[in-house]
Parts: C-alpha cells; sequence; structure tokens
C-alpha cells in the first residue's frame, strides 16, 4: 500500500476489528443499517473493503460508520473513535502516492540506452518491444514479497546495454 497514512488508517481500523471480537461483515452492515444515528451505509462487499483490503474506502461516512460501530462493539469510546477515523480518513486522501507509475516516465530520462543501429541494417525504433526474461520473472517476484512487506533488496549486474535499467 504507498503511504504511511493510509497503513495507519487500515491497522487502526483491522485493531478495532481485532477488538470488537471479528464479528461477521453481515452483522455489521446490519447493525449500521438499523441504527439512524449512524452517517453511512455500506454495503457488506464495502466494508470488506473497509476492514480488509488495502485500498482505501471512497466514502468517508461508511468508514466512520463502520469504525463507530466496532468501537461501540470492543467497549472502546465511539465518539473518540469517530474523531479519529474521520481525521486518519483524511490523512490518507490527502498523502502523496509514492512514486510515479512506470508508463508516466520517459525511460530515455532514466538512462535507458536507444536501441543500437547497425549501419546498412533495418533500423529499429528507439525503444522496441520488450521482450521478458527469466531473470525478469524473479525480480517480479522480489517486487511482489516486497509489496506485501517483505524486506527484499536485488542487484542487478551486467555489462552496458543489457537492459539492466529496462528491466527495473
Amino acid at each position: 500500500m504507498g503511504p504511511t497514512a493510509v497503513r495507519e488508517l487500515k491497522d487502526c481500523l483491522y485493531r478495532l476489528y481485532l477488538e470488537a471480537g471479528t464479528p461477521p461483515l453481515k452483522s455489521v452492515v446490519s447493525a449500521i443499517e438499523h441504527d439512524d444515528s449512524f452517517p453511512g451505509s455500506p454495503s457488506k462487499a464495502t466494508v470488506h473493503r473497509i476492514i480488509g483490503s488495502e485500498e482505501l474506502a471512497a466514502g468517508q461516512e461508511d468508514v466512520v460508520s463502520v469504525a463507530v460501530l466496532l468501537a461501540r462493539m470492543a467497549g472502546a469510546d465511539a465518539d473518540e473513535a469517530g474523531r479519529r477515523i474521520k481525521e486518519m480518513w483524511v490523512a490518507a486522501r490527502l498523502a502523496e502516492p509514492l512514486g510515479a507509475p512506470v508508463k508516466e516516465l520517459d525511460p530515455f530520462a532514466l538512462e535507458v540506452h536507444p536501441a543500437i543501429t547497425v549501419p546498412g541494417q533495418k533500423s529499429l525504433p528507439a525503444l522496441p518491444l520488450y521482450v521478458e526474461r527469466a531473470h525478469d520473472r524473479e525480480l517480479n517476484g522480489a517486487v511482489e514479497r516486497a509489496s506485501r512487506g517483505e524486506s527484499v533488496m536485488v542487484t542487478l549486474v551486467g555489462e552496458s546495454s543489457t537492459g539492466k535499467t529496462r528491466t527495473c
């Protein structure tokens, strides 16, 4: 997940869920539906996204409703939980994402070399299509592990123009 603010919000919500005794999502939805004091009315899928997924739910009212209900179920201060979650949700929405999507980057600004030219041969585009190789699958595995929170370091070694930067 990227920004720290999103991670902190998701951790806080999951902690509330655990403290509430991990109620079934269906019962969370039902309890919120039958109480007009809640600002939102999330579906079961939305409650799942709020509690158990990496993504930030779009509706602040739904997130606050789930947090307040879970705090009540856990015997915690529901008003304080609602205020805290609301502040954390705003911080998470305002958080700048880390990095930029690769598709938005200029490969030549990252020092990817243009395709070589051979006199008398048909020239290639400056950046031909990338052909996946065996080391790409290994690198993808390392990236997947890192995205799940595992500490991973990979070093690519090779001569100039062998595709190290492009692989990354």
